[in-house]
């Protein structure tokens, strides 16, 4: 008897602690990233800076090279920059849900002293929210273009 109430107790710890493992685990895992903008060498730039922050970015500024993003890995979230004039701003958020419906697209607010900089911030933002989602469940979302 005292056998089985060991083995019982050892598989309940051993649950306990996997459980409580893989929370830490989803809560340390970062979303794959997909920031749209108009020019490839500040998107590096700005991939660059966003990976000092462990962020998992790729970038593309054409929809040929958003599709081929799409279809290289699975994205989690999409963030369009403000650079790109509206028009072309709306037909990639328009583009991007034909392809991965699933995938929540941000669209940074267009300001008068509007920067590439400013990607950097809501970018990290919007990976931080979707992780606290992983773990309480939808948000309210803002800025949510599509």
């Amino acid at each position: 008897m005292k056998a089985y109430t060991i083995i019982g107790l050892f598989i309940i710890i051993t649950a306990c602690n996997t459980k409580e493992q893989n929370t830490k685990t989803d809560i340390l895992m970062e979303p794959k990233i997909l920031i749209v903008g108009r020019d490839l060498n500040v998107m590096e730039i700005l991939k660059t800076e966003l990976e000092k922050a462990h962020r998992k970015i790729v970038y593309a500024n054409s929809k040929e090279l958003i599709k081929q993003r799409l279809e290289e890995t699975e994205i989690d979230l999409i963030v369009v920059g403000a650079g790109l004039p509206e028009e072309t701003r709306q037909e990639m958020g328009v583009y991007i849900k034909e392809l991965q419906p699933k995938a929540p697209v941000f669209m940074i607010e267009r300001t008068s002293n509007s920067s590439p900089f400013k990607m950097i911030d809501f970018t990290n933002e919007k990976a931080v929210l979707w992780k606290i989602e992983k773990v309480l469940g939808p948000m309210p979302n803002k800025n949510l273009a599509l």
